[in-house]
């Protein structure tokens, strides 16, 4: 655990919001470049297509995608934002929650091409942090039993960072009224990096672009 992740205030330990501080407000700007892509994308909406070629001309007309995850890096489930500055290349932001816990992430992800379907990979780092729960069986299961000590899973007081490559497919509708819509699988592998454990993880979600 990282020294200042914890205070005492009054004799109640509580944990530090430093972090999610960091995350909210990075969030924040994430949502502030949304806007002026958003922008763009508005100037240039009569001129999209009904349809779409392949993905790579989604992404390039269709900049901003909101979405929501389930698994994987999000732990239960979470929100995520996705900058797309390329056709290939595009930034994440998210945040998730479960039993006793919550976290956010980042990653920059490549998306390597095809038509509708397309692979990806990307790169990342996630923040995971108590409630002040008792998570000694949590879900996942892999953060009780393999990452945090007994006495964190416990008192619910930990703050811990993992590092993570993902690997991923997703699917584009690129036609039609739902076009903009699409569908991804991904595995994670993420590794702690104060103990330097590691488990693989996997998680879906639904993202539109726009």
């Amino acid at each position: 655990m990282i020294k200042g992740d914890i205070q005492n205030h009054g004799g109640i330990i509580r944990l530090a919001p430093h972090w999610m501080k960091l995350g909210i407000g990075v969030a924040l700007s994430f949502v502030f470049c949304g806007n002026v892509l958003a922008a763009n994308v508005r100037v240039r909406e009569s001129k999209q297509p009904v349809s779409y070629a392949d993905g790579f001309q989604l992404r390039g007309l269709r900049r901003i995608g909101l979405g929501v995850t389930g698994g994987g890096i999000s732990g239960i489930a979470g929100l995520h934002v996705e900058l797309n500055f390329t056709r290939e290349l595009s930034v994440l932001g998210g945040i998730g929650r479960g039993p006793g816990y919550q976290n956010f992430h980042f990653q920059i992800k490549r998306s390597l091409g095809g038509h509708a379907v397309m692979p990806f990979l990307a790169a990342g780092f996630s923040r995971w942090s108590g409630l002040e729960q008792d998570i000694s069986e949590s879900t996942p299961a892999f953060l009780s039993h393999e990452i945090l000590t007994q006495k964190e899973a416990r008192s619910g007081l930990f703050g811990r960072t993992f590092i993570f490559p993902t690997g991923g497919l997703q699917f584009l509708q690129l036609a039609g009224p739902f076009a903009g819509f699409a569908v991804q699988a991904e595995l994670n592998y993420l590794v702690e990096v104060e103990e330097w454990a590691a488990v693989a993880t996997g998680g879906v979600g639904v993202t539109y672009y726009f």
